[in-house]
């Protein structure tokens, strides 16, 4: 039963650190985390800063090429008998907007096309009734707005998209109707150099132009550069009747993993620390509880020694007394009665004289109380002293010393039980060493770990500090200090030296 209070109480213990390290861990951690996820939005949030402005730059060259369709549907409208020279006025727009092409439409079929070289497919092609083209270019005509249709394979054999706009006009009876369709043409990847957009993958970027098609309402690549994952953020670019979107990835990751990791391993670290400062924190707690325990022994030691000088002193005083009375019943010739009296007078002695001479009143004092305790608790204690002079011990380290060594001897003797216990005292003192040798009956034998002897009294963390008590005295003298266990009986022996 006691064992499994001991090794309850030590579950406790390690549960408490555990506890402590599991809070401190979760803590430290959770710290690093949501740092972490600072950085990383951070890091997101300035690509959102680049993806808009990019985005801005990409709009601004678009419409503002496009919004030469307005222009030329001005044009339309006010000198619809051609009386401008055409040819020349499309081809410096061309050039002055760095445009692939211009082209009108009558009725939605291609008849003109400006500049014509390179652009000769283009004529006669119907974009009402092509079915690659007529569901965008009827969203133009139905929304009576300039509309960018594509990007996708054009006939003139690359890659570009398609600006519409719708011109209608009145007819003599003012009644307005569709005349046809003016056409811009954007060349790619020309148009995207204009702004440079190869510049995000010199910031560690990768990135994603696209939009939603209306043919087929799937996502459409226009242009991409790298792998762009699923944690990018997207920014609109609204374009004339029309959106594309920018997605912007980070090539190594939105949080560098070397830092995640160093941050992790700080808050682990950290989290270490905590724990020993707590264990540290228990630890001088229980040095301080046995620091008070042990200065309220001392104290009880001192009282009690204090008691038996009292009783000396009265004993003493009493002396010349008792040699009177005794004297007056031997000339009385009651023998009888003088023997009762010698007797009665021999165990007051006994209890009341200390049982050593060693020149230390203190350990005289102790050892005598002490063997008033045995005495009383049934146990026998023999002595075997031999100092020939007044050892230079403190006084305060005869107490600790001598009061651990016999209050443990105590404590182990009363619990014995097989025979009648007892405690063997030996002290020699040869040239500046005294070989001190202290044997007691032991019931149980005591616990060992590590070499060292461990108390097996319910909770243990604050007992077992006597044998500390005792290292520390032995060691403070030069000492040497040696414990066994065999057949119930339990020895400590140790050598001071210089004293």
């Amino acid at each position: 039963m006691r064992m499994q209070k001991i090794s309850v109480i030590g579950k406790k213990y390690f549960y408490s650190i555990l506890m402590v390290f599991l809070c401190s861990f979760i803590l430290s951690v959770s710290l690093a985390i949501i740092s972490i996820k600072f950085t990383k939005n951070n890091e997101k949030e300035n690509a959102y800063q680049i993806a808009t402005i990019q985005a801005g730059k990409l709009k601004n060259v678009i419409e503002n090429k496009l919004s030469t369709a307005e222009t030329i549907a001005s044009i339309i409208k006010t000198d619809n008998d051609a009386s401008l020279d055409m040819n020349t006025l499309m081809n410096e727009i061309v050039d002055i907007h760095n445009l692939s092409s211009i082209s009108l439409a009558p009725n939605g079929i291609i008849n003109a096309t400006y500049p014509l070289e390179g652009n000769e497919s283009t004529i006669n092609h119907d974009l009402l009734n092509d079915p690659d083209r007529a569901v965008e270019a009827t969203i133009a005509l139905d929304s009576h707005k300039l509309t960018l249709s594509g990007p996708y394979e054009l006939r003139q054999g690359f890659y570009g998209a398609v600006g519409r706009l719708a011109v209608f006009l009145n007819d003599e009876k003012g009644e307005e109707y569709f005349w046809g369709f003016v056409c811009i043409t954007l060349k790619f990847p020309d148009t995207f150099d204009e702004v440079q957009i190869e510049n995000l993958s010199k910031h560690d970027y990768t990135y994603r132009i696209w939009r939603i098609s209306p043919d087929t309402e799937k996502k459409q690549s226009i242009l991409e550069k790298g792998t762009v994952g699923s944690d990018a953020i997207t920014t609109t670019i609204s374009l004339p009747n029309a959106k594309w979107y920018l997605s912007i990835d980070s090539k190594s990751g939105w949080i560098d993993t070397w830092d995640s990791v160093l941050r992790c391993g700080i808050a682990i670290l950290f989290s270490f620390l905590i724990t020993l400062l707590y264990v540290y924190l228990r630890s001088l707690e229980h040095s301080r509880n046995n620091l008070r325990i042990s200065m309220e022994q001392q104290s009880e030691n001192y009282l009690q020694m204090n008691q038996l000088n009292n009783e000396l002193r009265a004993f003493r005083h009493d002396m010349s007394n008792h040699m009177l009375s005794l004297s007056n019943l031997l000339a009385n010739k009651d023998i009888q009665q003088a023997q009762q009296y010698i007797e009665h007078l021999s165990t007051s002695f006994l209890t009341s004289v200390p049982i050593a001479n060693t020149e230390n009143y203190v350990f005289d004092a102790l050892l005598a109380e002490k063997k008033s305790l045995a005495n009383k608790a049934g146990i026998t204690i023999e002595c075997e002293i031999y100092l020939n002079r007044k050892l230079n011990i403190d006084n305060m380290d005869w107490s600790i010393l001598f009061g651990n060594l016999l209050d443990n001897a105590l404590e182990a003797a009363t619990s014995y039980t097989t025979n009648t216990p007892i405690i063997r005292l030996q002290m020699l003192c040869r040239g500046n060493m005294l070989h001190v040798k202290l044997i007691n009956s032991c019931q149980v034998e005591p616990i060992i770990k590590n070499g060292k002897f461990i108390s097996n009294k319910i909770n243990a963390q604050y007992h077992g500090q006597g044998m500390k008590h005792i290292e520390a005295i032995v060691k403070k003298y030069n000492g040497s200090m040696e414990t066994t266990y065999e057949n119930h009986q339990f020895t400590i022996s140790f050598i001071l030296s210089e004293v």
